[in-house]
């Protein structure tokens, strides 16, 4: 049913067989463990990122707002001198 047993125990004077189905049953557990680990820090760098170009393009808005205010006090000014000459 479990194929050819690899590795005999001795528990409390009775003998134990572990089938190999268990051993790779554990590798597997493992290697998805380490595989989950990597992906956790992959997604930690990926955040730490995305923050950072979160955080520069707030800082874009906030100059782009400041020379659209320049530009629409210029605008005013050269309105209000034109209504001066007339």
């Amino acid at each position: 049913m479990f194929g050819k047993c690899s590795v005999t125990l001795k528990i409390v004077g009775v003998k134990c067989v572990i089938p190999q189905v268990f051993f790779s049953f554990l590798q597997e557990v493992s290697l998805k463990e380490e595989l989950l680990a990597k992906m956790e820090s992959a997604m930690d760098n990926y955040r730490r990122k995305f923050a950072v170009v979160r955080h520069q393009q707030s800082l874009l808005y906030q100059d782009y707002t400041k020379e659209k205010q320049v530009q629409i006090w210029h605008m005013i000014q050269t309105d209000n001198v034109s209504s001066l000459d007339a």
